[in-house]
């Protein structure tokens, strides 16, 4: 795999200018994504994990995956002693990927910003590494994972530390912490995204973790 194969997959999803061609992208993305992003020393997967395990006991569950993709995040919370995972993503091809990794009790497939078919307080957590930026999700979709997620439960999620497209998420959940929904626990300090990337523009990413209230 070339670095300018993986620059070519990477900026058709992030560059894909609606839904129809962002699920295409991802088509298309699925059989390569892990070898691609691990071969660029992809970080923001054991970012989340590892600090999930940091707030979260061991076994406590059950946790929702949001933009799982194929299941990076999972395995290593897996690894780390959580067993009732779901996977939830736009896009049925990554899925398959991510539910063959055995980590996973069901995978579902829908879009971030509409109704989430989960009960109230549902979750004990939610994680996510690398969706919640331009494109990939709504602002507006933290109020529905508010409501799936039990008070005491908790938000662990990764935010582009290095440009200005955090900046709308950044206010959704400001608002959700002025409502007394939310209370912020702790933000990483920024961290490449990819470590091996030869651009000097580096990703970054930045783990934050909120308590539900």
């Amino acid at each position: 795999m070339s670095d300018e194969d993986f620059s070519g997959r990477l900026a058709k999803a992030y560059g894909a200018k609606d839904q129809p061609s962002l699920n295409a992208a991802y088509d298309d993305w699925a059989l390569h994504y892990d070898r691609d992003v691990m071969s660029m020393g992809y970080t923001p997967h054991a970012l989340v994990a590892g600090m999930a395990a940091r707030y979260l006991p061991a076994g406590e569950g059950p946790i929702l995956d949001v933009g799982a993709g194929t299941g990076l995040v999972g395995y290593l919370m897996k690894a780390f002693g959580f067993d009732d995972l779901t996977a939830f993503d736009m896009n049925a091809e990554m899925l398959k990927v991510a539910g063959s990794r055995g980590c996973y009790r069901e995978t579902r497939q829908g879009l971030l910003g509409e109704p989430l078919a989960f009960p109230d307080g549902h979750f004990a957590a939610f994680v996510s590494a690398g969706t919640f930026t331009a494109g990939h999700a709504p602002a507006d979709c933290f109020e529905e994972l508010a409501r799936i997620v039990k008070p005491g439960g908790f938000f662990v999620l990764t935010l582009r530390g290095d440009d200005g497209s955090a900046e709308a998420y950044l206010d959704a959940l400001a608002a959700l912490e002025q409502a007394g929904a939310v209370s912020p626990l702790a933000e990483s300090v920024p961290v490449r995204a990819f470590l091996l990337d030869p651009d000097e523009a580096h990703i970054m990413s930045v783990v934050k973790v909120f308590r539900r209230l």
